[in-house]
C-alpha cells in the first residue's frame, strides 16, 4: 500500500493548486506518547523533521513535523462528482441491490467499490465495520493553521485537522457493534481542547458518523460473478483516501485488461 499512498499524495499534491478542488498542502505534527523512532515512510515528505522538545504538547514524548495534502471532504466529493460528469458519468440510485450478479448484465465490467456492502455482497466474512466519529467546529481567531495527530489506530483518537473555514477534531475507531454514545463527541473535543486551547468556546457546524470497511489487507483483485468480468476494490478500513489515487489505477489496469478479453472474444 506504500506505493498507492505515494502515488495518491503526488495527485493530490497537484490538484492542491486550486481551492475549489478541496485540497490543501498543511504543515503539522505527528506525536507519540513514548520515546520512538519515526516511520520510514514520514522521512519522504516535505518538510519533514523531529520536534523540539517544547514543540509537543504536554502527555506526548516526541513528534514529527511533515507536510501532507488535506481535504475538505464535502467540496473534494463535490469536485470528483463533476469530474465524473465532465467524463460521461453518471449517478444513479435505481434499486437496492442484494447481490452482485443483479448487476453484471448492466455492463461489460463491474467494479465492486461497496465498501462495508461487500461483507454481504461478495460475501467476504473477513470484513468488519470500524465506526468512526468526528466534529467540525468553527476556525477560531487567531487561525489553526497547523494539522495535529496522535499514534492511536483504534479506540480514542485525537486529531484536529484544519481548513479553511471550519475545524475538523476527531476521533474514534470502534467496532461496529458498539453503541457510541452521546457523550463521544463531547470527550473527541475535550481530548482536542487539552492539545488546542483556542478550539473551546467554537460553534460545533456538524458531528459525523461513518463506517469504515477493514480488512486484513484491502482487496484489489479481478473476479467474477455468473461468467461476467468483476473487479474488486474494497477494505481500505482508515487508509481509503490516502491510497485512493493509487489504488484506483491498479483497478482501472484491471478493468481495461478484462474489457480487452471481452473484444477479443466479440
Amino acid at each position: 500500500m506504500i506505493g498507492w499512498g505515494e502515488r495518491t499524495r503526488e495527485v493530490l499534491q497537484a490538484l492542491a493548486a486550486d481551492a475549489d478542488h478541496g485540497v490543501s498542502m498543511v504543515l503539522g505534527i505527528d506525536a507519540v506518547r513514548q520515546e520512538e523512532d519515526p516511520p520510514d515512510w514520514v522521512l519522504r515528505l516535505p518538510r519533514y523533521r523531529l520536534c523540539e522538545p517544547h514543540e509537543v504538547p504536554t502527555g506526548f514524548r516526541s513528534g514529527w513535523w511533515y507536510e501532507i495534502p488535506l481535504i475538505d471532504m464535502p467540496v473534494y466529493l463535490g469536485y470528483l462528482e463533476r469530474r465524473l460528469r465532465r467524463a460521461g458519468g453518471t449517478i444513479e440510485k435505481s434499486h437496492r441491490v442484494e447481490a452482485l450478479g443483479d448487476v453484471s448484465g448492466s455492463g461489460r465490467v463491474t467494479v465492486n467499490c461497496t465498501g462495508i456492502g461487500a461483507r454481504t455482497l461478495v460475501p467476504d466474512d473477513s470484513l468488519r465495520a470500524v465506526q468512526g466519529l468526528l466534529v467540525v467546529v468553527d476556525q477560531p481567531e487567531p487561525r489553526i493553521e497547523h494539522f495535529f495527530q496522535d499514534d492511536a489506530d483504534e479506540g480514542d483518537l485525537l486529531y484536529i485537522l484544519p481548513h479553511r473555514d471550519v475545524v475538523v477534531l476527531g476521533g474514534c475507531a470502534l467496532p461496529g457493534d458498539v453503541e457510541i454514545g452521546d457523550d463521544a463527541a463531547a470527550a473527541i473535543m475535550a481530548r482536542c481542547f487539552e492539545v488546542e486551547p483556542r478550539l473551546r468556546g467554537q460553534r460545533v457546524v456538524a458531528i459525523r458518523h461513518g463506517v469504515r470497511p477493514k480488512r486484513k489487507t484491502a482487496r484489489v483483485e479481478r473476479d467474477e460473478v455468473d461468467g461476467h468480468p468483476l473487479v474488486h476494490n474494497y477494505g481500505h478500513g482508515g487508509s481509503g483516501v490516502t491510497v485512493s489515487w493509487g489504488c484506483a489505477e491498479e483497478a482501472l489496469g484491471l478493468v481495461r485488461a478484462a474489457l480487452a478479453e471481452v473484444d477479443a472474444l466479440i
